[in-house]
């Protein structure tokens, strides 16, 4: 198990309490872009305990893990537990920014994405795994450009003490 150097702080957001300011961050990224979710919606069994991950996002059925830093390999077998029950999960590591870590998940195995159609945007954000993530989850239309810097800098500069 991992003991991480910096102490979780409580955040409350659009009267939700996340356990860190992290996955508070990460609630305002979604919500600046639009996507539905549900926070710690449910606990999942897994062969090391029990796995309750971050965040829902009930329209396209894929659940979100929020890790301050890579994850370890304890976390990352609860995550394939949990996937191999037919859940899809992502595992993001640190604050939304372009080079957020995220690892894919499905039916088990991690997957790795070639968005091809994502090129049409520029190779530039094609390749940046948290773009592929938010495609992914906001299947309607590419997010542009200009809303995606939005919800990086929403997401960082939010002033939770207001």
């Amino acid at each position: 198990m991992r003991h991480y150097d910096i102490k979780a702080i409580p955040t409350t957001y659009k009267k939700t309490t996340y356990r860190s300011r992290l996955e508070a961050r990460w609630a305002v990224f979604f919500s600046t872009l639009r996507i539905k979710y549900s926070y710690e919606p449910q606990v999942f069994s897994t062969r090391l305990g029990g796995y309750l991950p971050d965040f829902y996002l009930p329209k396209t059925k894929w659940l979100v893990e929020v890790k301050p830093n890579t994850p370890t390999q304890e976390e990352v077998i609860k995550v394939q537990d949990v996937s191999s029950q037919s859940v899809n999960i992502a595992i993001v590591s640190g604050e939304p920014n372009i080079t957020t870590e995220t690892k894919f998940f499905v039916n088990g195995k991690q997957v790795f994405f070639k968005p091809s159609y994502w090129q049409q945007i520029s190779t530039y954000w094609a390749n940046r795994p948290v773009y592929v993530l938010v495609n992914l989850l906001n299947l309607e239309k590419l997010t542009g450009k200009r809303n995606f810097y939005k919800a990086f800098k929403t997401a960082k500069e939010y002033d939770f003490e207001r």
